[in-house]
């Protein structure tokens, strides 16, 4: 497995797109109105979130798939794997359904709106809802091209879909800059990745396999298993990603939409840097389903080394961006919407790093079948974050959710790395704990100096590339960093 070429295909997949994102946001802003792209941005997140309803089985169905390759048994677990798909399209057909009409329009476009505005937003959210049997299944098939590590192939498909989430709306805007017409080309999109990945498994994959009598035979304690193991998968794929952009909710009901997007636009920067240990997390994620059952050693080390070097691979950068936010975002959005966004996005970045920590091991307790763990502590941090977030939001506003969420960021963390380190101490070292304390107060100085001297960002930067060097010497040993250099420059096997 080529670890390194596979994580730069995932970091192009999720980094071209992000380029688009950054030229179309202020353009569909202007062009369209800020109360139209605060609700994108909330289609841009249901978009993502909606991809985590598959019943967590999109991450089974990649540890299944590797774990039957390299025992031979691909075709009859393909097989099993077809039979729960076309199940779960008959679910998605009704929760799709069950979306649309649920949620009445006025929560989303406010109490005071009017009757032209209030028949765009239910329009729009009847056409997202029409995208989740898109958005799972093709989730699903993903997984099993994870699987198989086809991932050139999936981040080219990511690549195209990515560019046309952020595309359509542009290039209907001449058109059209009504929701319906907006949202609805994102929709086109969802359906179209649903057959280029649904293209990719009939062709690679033994599609045309059966199960056999014995396999039939045993096949329900095999789909009772798979679906308890995707039900715990399921509540941190609907929990986690929730809190993640449950604050922009609380923020539209409490103020206005176009207080969302002052708010989401900074939140969406922190996310796709998010992309950076999240890809490489379900790069590692087959290795890590067959080392948890061939050699548990191999897969600590592997935990401990990978965390570190992307904690080391984030600081330089949200350093960078936290020194010099309020700058950046005058340049690309222009100083009204820069002023009030510059220290949301500081205090974002805190938690950005701590999240950065948690995403190894949170792949690694998943493949490795204990995926009930991340589910309890999803569920046991949602009460505590929504009240915090509630009382924070009403008393501070969008910052106070900047605060809120960065906290929650860092309990998160703290609880993965805690239930890892349970499972295996070597998962867990001492220059992994001091990298990630280092980091998370190098963060935090940054958003506090910056936000009270805002003229040093630039004297400031300076010194924290130096503290950077600093933390890159504690966490990796020299035979550990000589070593990364000579498989970055290869692209070589981890």
């Amino acid at each position: 497995m080529r670890t390194g070429r596979h994580f730069l295909y995932n970091l192009l997949g999720a980094g071209l797109p992000l380029l688009l994102a950054i030229a179309a946001v202020p353009l569909i802003g202007r062009l369209a109105g800020y109360d139209r792209l605060g609700f994108l941005t909330i289609v841009w997140a249901a978009v993502g979130y909606l991809g985590f309803l598959d019943f967590g089985l999109s991450r089974v169905f990649a540890r299944r798939v590797a774990v039957a390759a390299a025992a031979g048994q691909l075709p009859s677990e393909v097989a099993f794997l077809r039979s729960i798909a076309r199940r779960l399209l008959v679910v998605c057909v009704a929760l799709a359904a069950l979306v649309g009409f649920a949620l009445p329009a006025r929560w989303l476009a406010g109490s005071n709106a009017a009757p032209s505005w209030l028949a765009e937003v239910q329009i729009a959210w009847w056409l997202l809802a029409a995208s989740i049997p898109a958005l799972v299944l093709s989730n699903l098939w993903r997984g099993a091209m994870e699987g198989r590590e086809a991932f050139g192939v999936v981040n080219v498909f990511r690549v195209v879909m990515g560019l046309w989430t952020f595309g359509a709306p542009l290039l209907l805007l001449p058109f059209s800059a009504t929701l319906p017409a907006l949202v609805g080309g994102i929709v086109l999109g969802r359906w179209a990745s649903l057959a280029l990945h649904l293209g990719w498994c009939r062709r690679h994959l033994p599609w045309t396999a059966h199960l056999g009598e014995p396999a039939v035979h045993e096949r329900r304690d095999a789909l009772r298993h798979t679906l308890a193991e995707g039900a715990s998968i399921t509540v941190s794929g609907v929990v986690g990603p929730m809190m993640v952009v449950f604050d922009r909710f609380v923020l539209g009901a409490v103020g206005a939409l176009g207080e969302v997007a002052f708010y989401a636009i900074p939140q969406e920067m922190v996310l796709r840097l998010l992309l950076v240990p999240s890809l490489l997390a379900g790069v590692l994620f087959p290795r890590l389903a067959v080392l948890a059952r061939s050699d548990t050693r191999a897969g600590a080390e592997l935990i401990d080394r990978a965390t570190r070097v992307t904690v080391l691979m984030q600081l330089p950068v949200c350093l960078a961006i936290a020194c010099l936010a309020q700058p950046l975002l005058s340049v690309w959005l222009g100083g009204g919407v820069a002023a009030p966004a510059a220290p949301i996005l500081r205090w974002l970045l805190v938690g950005c790093i701590v999240n950065t920590a948690a995403q190894v091991p949170f792949a690694h307790l998943q493949a490795s079948g204990r995926s009930w763990l991340t589910a309890r502590f999803h569920l046991a941090e949602l009460l505590p974050y929504g009240l915090a977030l509630y009382w924070a939001v009403s008393n501070h506003g969008a910052l106070g959710a900047a605060w809120i969420w960065s906290g929650r960021c860092a309990v998160d963390a703290a609880l993965m790395l805690l239930a890892t380190w349970s499972l295996d101490r070597h998962a867990v070292s001492r220059r992994l704990l001091a990298t990630l304390i280092l980091a998370t107060a190098a963060a935090a100085l940054a958003a506090v100096a910056v936000a009270r001297a805002p003229a040093a960002g630039g004297l400031l930067l300076v010194l924290m590339a130096a503290f950077t060097a600093g933390a890159a010497g504690t966490a990796l040993r020299r035979a550990e960093f000589l070593d990364l250099y000579r498989r970055v420059r290869a692209l070589g096997p981890a």
